[in-house]
């Protein structure tokens, strides 16, 4: 509703013509925080909340916009934000990943043990129950329907792979406790 033509309001089916002034309000945008150029310096600015530890593993609750890994563009994620914070432990690996974009809880093992009993238990799928959560905006077409859309894989200009779901194929099944 602030951009002018002409200096006043056009209707949303009006088409710019050569000779148009067009008048766009200021743009404000939040300066981004300063992100740490190294691990090192990540590691002392960065802190995950552990939600669990013993002596096999270290449950974290991480965050949105935090990768899991390096690679793809990115210098560190978490697990080498770990390993800098806790230069002492002799074996700090990833049991999963999660996406940038997803928060929620990640694993990782202190031991090659624990590593390979909880890959183990991964991969037998009645053996352990991993759920997503969404927030969702508007109203849920069912109160007990699970929406499952098929995935699309792309890559962004810069090399990044990526993926969003895909509206086409949508299937909805009502779940029954």
């Amino acid at each position: 509703g602030e951009i002018r033509v002409n200096k006043g309001r056009v209707d949303v089916t009006y088409r710019i013509v050569a000779g148009d002034v067009v008048r766009l309000p200021p743009v404000r945008v939040a300066e981004k925080a300063e992100v740490p150029a190294s691990v090192t310096g990540a590691a002392q600015a960065v802190q995950i909340p552990v939600v669990f530890e013993d002596d096999a593993l270290i449950v974290l609750n991480k965050p949105s916009g935090m990768a899991v890994h390096g690679g793809s563009g990115i210098s560190f994620g978490v697990i080498e934000l770990l390993r800098a914070q806790r230069p002492q432990a002799k074996f700090l690996e990833l049991v999963h990943r999660l996406d940038r974009d997803t928060s929620g809880l990640l694993l990782v093992a202190k031991k090659r043990s624990a590593l390979v009993k909880m890959h183990e238990v991964l991969r037998e799928n009645h053996r352990i129950d991993k759920r997503y959560l969404a927030l969702v905006g508007g109203v849920w077409p069912h109160p007990r329907c699970h929406v499952k859309l098929k995935l699309l894989k792309y890559e962004t200009p810069d090399g990044e792979r990526r993926v969003k779901v895909h509206s086409d194929g949508l299937t909805c099944h009502t779940v029954v406790n």
